[in-house]
């Protein structure tokens, strides 16, 4: 039933769970939905350098573990990187892996050969094209 004088909504408040916090399997899981994410076949990727253990690769690179004192004065150690936030599926694909990324201190990009043999780039902070010659 519709109430006379409603003006807007209420303020809401959620609760998020996710098990998934390293950057290379929240990267690679939105890389391949198809429903939220950026669709794509593992086949176009370089699933190892986003998802190896391999301190060389994202998920490798952010399961290192950093010293550091805690509140109490003792020593502690945590991942150097973990994804603790949500995607908009209203962004455009490109500006969520950018987040992504930069919330992990790494980049992302795609390249392309062309018939040509130019090669186009696109990281996460400029896109710009380099000719074989």
């Amino acid at each position: 039933m519709l109430k006379i004088g409603l003006t807007g909504l209420p303020a809401l408040t959620f609760d998020m769970t996710n098990s998934i916090k390293n950057p290379g399997d929240v990267l690679i899981r939105y890389l391949n939905n198809a429903r939220w994410g950026a669709g794509l076949s593992n086949a176009v990727l370089d699933v190892n350098s986003i998802t190896s253990t391999a301190n060389t690769a994202m998920k490798g690179y952010a399961n290192e573990l950093v010293s550091y004192t805690n509140n109490a004065g003792a020593s502690a150690t945590h991942p150097r990187w973990e994804i603790n936030g949500y995607i908009s599926t209203f962004e455009d694909c490109l500006t969520n892996i950018q987040k992504i990324c930069q919330a992990s201190a790494t980049f992302f990009f795609v390249l392309i050969q062309s018939k040509v043999n130019s090669k186009l780039y696109l990281t996460t902070k400029s896109i710009y094209i380099r000719t074989n010659r």
